[in-house]
């Protein structure tokens, strides 16, 4: 299974587009996502943009696959990697998270047991959405409307958008 951890974002609310090198408790955010991940998964690839320099280098001096999107847009290049990976199901994670490995485990099993052609979107306890997507359907077309379903995870997952989000992590988990 091939999970995408997506790291090609604006960061206009954090005023940082490579947020997620930023380090709570002396590892970059980006590895706190990798760690949790790479249990359950046979293969990560991270996907950036060309101006995401620092995340360029931090792939390539961790010996992490990449993959370069346009930056255009996250649906537009989430649209793009489901054309040119065969891995089904396709698993989407956000750079900037934080993220319990219950959490990461009912994500796994929830995609193991997913019914073709259709893109889920999971909300955390409080409705908001995580930014993590499984996907099984075989091509995208962007514009072109597909089958959704959101589901509820049960479990912490922490979303990094502002300074104030780092120090609350660093409080939490630091210690």
């Amino acid at each position: 299974m091939l999970a995408v951890i997506l790291a090609g974002g604006k960061g206009s609310r954090f005023g940082n587009h490579e947020k997620c090198l930023i380090r709570i408790c002396d590892r970059a955010i980006i590895e706190h996502v990798i760690n949790v991940v790479e249990e359950f998964c046979s293969r990560i690839i991270v996907a950036t943009s060309l101006r995401h320099s620092g995340i360029i280098r931090f792939c390539r001096e961790n010996n992490i696959d990449f993959l370069i999107t346009t930056g255009r847009d996250l649906c537009y290049d989430m649209c793009m990697i489901v054309n040119v990976t065969r891995d089904r199901p396709l698993i989407f994670f956000p750079c900037d998270i934080v993220i319990a490995r219950d959490v990461v485990r009912q994500v796994f099993n929830i995609a193991l047991s997913a019914e073709p052609d259709v893109c889920i979107t999971f909300v955390d306890e409080n409705g908001k959405f995580t930014g993590i997507s499984v996907v099984t359907y075989d091509r995208c077309v962007f514009g072109v409307d597909f089958r959704w379903r959101n589901v509820k995870l049960c479990g912490q997952v922490y979303d990094v958008d502002t300074i104030e989000d780092v120090i609350l992590l660093r409080s939490l988990l630091c210690q």
